[in-house]
């Protein structure tokens, strides 16, 4: 273990080994302290396939190593690992190819077909980030904001080491490895435009952020007014009342707004919280298929796209 300037620089390690005949393929997850390299307990394990878009969802089940510092589990297809320490002892972090990042687009494949895949993960000391979130327009400090050091999903149900930004517009996202890391402002209430560390509207387009141990790093965000997209329910099955919809960017597939809403009186929609981009529209009702939206739709900060029907066919 190599420490410099106070950093732990966190080493991954994956072994791919034959399952011997009593072993079911699948993970095993070993995370170690990167300075004395005993087992470390209670460090949990997010794993996220290519139909999560990114998003982590702590608030779920999940598995965190008991004192042997190990997890084992039965999956088989490609994950991405995001680990995090119950009491943030040790940096959070996406599992990359040489270490630690805070970019899910840097984040390694893991795979295990019909082997038992061993993987080491290395725990360093945690590090900060924290600022002020203000509206672009007035200046004014934003409440209640829970920036997301992962992509965010639809709604906010807690997140490890986030604490939302209070009356002042203070936020702070503790418990961070020592890494290069991407925030998302995620306004779940619908009145700001989600955006990006650097105030960019997609994650690609994002800044990174430098997290040292034992430091904190000040980032802030100025959030512009919401987009808005609004449309109706065409042939939609039971009113509307289990759509489910989904509106994503269209370069990252990242969710791109929260929960649109719906109104099952005059069956139409509206989803809020929009910044400027090309995003993509997914539908789907009780017992139909999954639908797209014909072409990409561009939105725009502070203004509404209107007369974007949703048209199932119509049901036998």
């Amino acid at each position: 273990m190599i420490k410099a300037m106070g950093a732990a620089l966190v080493a991954v390690v994956a072994l791919a080994v034959p399952a011997a005949a009593q072993e079911m393929p699948g993970f095993e997850m070993s995370f170690v302290d990167g300075t004395t390299g005993a087992p470390v307990e209670n460090v949990c394990l997010g794993m996220v396939d290519e139909s999560d878009r990114g998003v982590v969802e702590p608030q779920l089940m999940v598995q965190c190593s008991d004192s042997s510092g190990k997890v084992r589990n039965y999956y088989t297809n490609r994950h991405r690992f995001y680990v995090w320490s119950k009491d943030g002892s040790y940096g959070s972090h996406w599992v990359g190819p040489h270490g630690p990042t805070g970019v899910f687009a840097r984040a390694k494949w893991f795979e295990a077909k019909d082997r038992v895949t061993r993987v080491t993960v290395t725990m360093g000391a945690p590090g900060e980030i924290a600022g002020i979130v203000t509206d672009s327009t007035t200046g004014a400090p934003v409440a209640g904001l829970c920036p997301m050091p992962t992509p965010a999903g639809k709604g906010f149900g807690g997140f490890p080491g986030v604490t939302c930004s209070n009356d002042a517009g203070e936020y702070k996202i503790s418990g961070l490895a020592a890494a290069d890391w991407v925030v998302q402002f995620a306004d779940f209430t619908g009145k700001y435009a989600w955006e990006w560390s650097g105030n960019a509207p997609n994650r690609l387009a994002a800044s990174t952020v430098r997290v040292r141990s034992g430091a904190t790093t000040a980032l802030g965000a100025k959030l512009q007014p919401a987009g808005q997209i609004t449309g109706k329910l065409v042939n939609v099955p039971d009113r509307g009342q289990y759509t489910s919809i989904d509106v994503v960017n269209r370069w990252t597939g990242d969710f791109a707004s929260p929960r649109p809403v719906k109104d099952s009186t005059t069956l139409t929609y509206s989803v809020t919280g929009l910044n400027t981009q090309l995003v993509e529209i997914s539908y789907v009702a009780m017992g139909t298929p999954r639908y797209e939206y014909p072409e990409p739709v561009r939105v725009t900060a502070g203004r509404t796209t209107p007369d974007i029907d949703l048209v199932f066919p119509p049901q036998s």
